[in-house]
This record gives C-alpha cells, sequence and structure tokens, in this order.
C-alpha cells in the first residue's frame, strides 16, 4: 500500500502533485514499529490558497486505494521498490547489526528478512485493497495544517 500511494510514481506524487499541481511535496507512508502496528501519515507542502483542495486531494486518493482496487502494474511497480530498496537497510555494518539487535530484541524469526520478502512477492491486489479498507478510516483521520498566520495581531504589520 506505502508503494501505491507514496514516491515519484506513487498516486499521490502523480495525482495531487503532478496532476493537480497542488503540491510542492507529497508523501504518505505507513510505518509499524516493531512492538505497535504504527499509524498512516500523509503529508506536503503547498501554498496557502491551495491547502484546502490538497487536503481534499489527498484524502480523494485515500478513499480511492480503500474502493477501487489497484493495477497489477501498480503492484508490481510497488513490489520491486520494496524489494530492491529493502537491500538499502542493510547497507552498513552499524544497520545490520542494528536490525538484526532489534529482530532478536522483540523475538523476530531467524528467517524474518525471508519471510518478509516471501511476504512482499506474494502481496496480492485484493490485500492491497483489504489492507486500505482496515487501517484507513476516514472517520478517523485528524488534518494538522501548519502555516504562517495572517491575521490583525500587531506582529501581523
Amino acid at each position: 500500500m506505502n508503494g501505491v500511494l507514496n514516491g515519484f510514481g506513487g498516486r499521490l506524487f502523480n495525482k495531487v502533485r503532478s496532476g493537480q499541481g497542488l503540491a510542492y511535496s507529497v508523501y504518505g507512508f505507513w510505518n509499524p514499529r516493531y512492538d505497535y502496528p504504527g499509524k498512516f501519515i500523509t503529508g506536503g507542502q503547498t501554498h496557502s490558497e491551495a491547502t484546502v483542495p490538497f487536503i481534499q486531494a489527498v484524502r480523494s486518493e485515500i478513499e480511492r486505494i480503500r474502493t477501487t482496487p489497484i493495477s497489477p502494474a501498480e503492484l508490481k511497480s510497488a513490489q520491486d521498490a520494496v524489494l530492491n530498496s529493502f537491500v538499502f537497510n542493510f547497507a552498513t555494518p552499524s544497520q545490520t547489526l542494528s536490525r538484526l539487535m532489534q529482530y532478536e530484541y522483540y523475538g523476530y524469526p531467524e528467517d524474518f528478512i525471508f519471510q518478509y520478502r516471501k511476504g512482499v512477492e506474494g502481496t496480492t491486489v485484493a490485500d492491497i485493497q483489504r489492507v486500505a479498507n482496515r487501517y484507513l478510516q476516514p472517520d478517523d483521520i485528524m488534518t494538522l495544517v501548519v502555516g504562517q498566520c495572517f491575521g490583525n495581531s500587531a506582529t501581523s504589520k
């Protein structure tokens, strides 16, 4: 799901940034941790006038991945991106040691890396939609907007 929504070629980049021109940058990712399921976070940078359309466009893409199956090409591209980038988690000895220590600490199986790869390779279009429906709940979305304030305060002269 991350790979379909995020990065160059992902839906958020293609639709919100390139297609609609609503953002300087846009991203979305689910970041699970070893000891809890994590959160799905989206964000981006836009100009003030595009804030509401930007938020609406991101929410639209979240709804679309929940309700419309992704294409086989999107799945293949996302799988390739995940599998090809996984090696960078082990690029240095310290990264490898840190990751292996975390796996040991949290009780991951010794062959976790191979299970992970097999799981990514075995992911289906239906899996993506099932996960999107389970974890991307529109009623639970919290929106935070940060920007420059233009008001009647003494500092806005």
